[in-house]
């Protein structure tokens, strides 16, 4: 029998509210299970473990914004008369809130131009040249920022199917 999974303690403000609404959102979808959550993503593509989705909806800290909105996206399609884009986009702002609100989500600031780097008595490291070069973490996560930057323009539904390419992707490393 479905059941509701147990919330985490967060204190009240913005995290809160995001895991508020995902319960909810579980709840009104009929408390699915996670590997249930899974196979209806794994069925759009969009590869995304169990022990994932069950995170996000557990655990006390900053969900990523591709789960949130995945996981947000397969609920709300099991929610009778729901309207899916309203509740994916009442979610993603729930998480934007929150990911302002968590310092440890925002990334680094840019450094000023006018600032030298130190000298070093090193040479500097040999540059692989692009054919040699082997893919790295940081280069996706710098594409798919590129990729929502560029894309703001597409319609959320094309913009939903290349973030699960860009999830995928980023899964394979």
């Amino acid at each position: 029998m479905p059941r509701p999974w147990k919330r985490p303690d967060i204190p009240p403000g913005p995290l809160g509210e995001l895991n508020r609404a995902l319960h909810e959102l579980h709840h009104r979808a009929g408390w699915l299970s996670s590997r249930e959550i899974r196979r209806a993503l794994d069925a759009k593509g969009v590869p995304m473990s169990h022990t994932k989705v069950h995170d996000t909806l557990s655990k006390p800290v900053l969900p990523t914004k591709g789960a949130v909105e995945m996981i947000s996206e397969g609920l709300a399609e099991k929610v009778c008369g729901a309207d899916i884009e309203a509740e994916i986009n009442r979610v993603l702002g729930l998480w934007q809130d929150a990911s302002l609100d968590n310092p440890g989500s925002s990334p680094a600031p840019p450094q000023d131009p006018k600032v030298e780097p130190p000298l070093s008595d090193e040479p500097p490291p040999a540059e692989k040249s692009e054919e040699n070069r082997q893919p790295h973490h940081q280069d996706t996560t710098d594409q798919l920022w590129l990729d929502e930057t560029e894309n703001r323009d597409l319609h959320p539904h094309q913009q939903r199917r290349h973030r699960r390419q860009s999830i995928a992707m980023e899964k394979s490393w």
